[in-house]
């Protein structure tokens, strides 16, 4: 994955600058997404990112 630089992650709109104010920022990467899906199966695929995660943490 590439690193990109805190700038240009800034520059992106995203929601996220408001949620994470005042938290430093450690590093940036970019992950390009393979697919692109119509929005009514995004919540799909957070779903399977949240499943994936909770069995790594078990």
């Amino acid at each position: 994955m590439p690193q990109i630089s805190t700038q240009e992650f800034e520059r992106v709109p995203l929601r996220v600058h408001d949620f994470l104010a005042g938290v430093p920022l450690h590093d940036v990467w970019s992950v390009d997404l393979p697919r692109a899906r119509p929005m009514k199966y995004r919540h799909q695929d957070i779903d399977e990112i949240a499943h994936v995660a909770r069995q790594r943490v078990q």
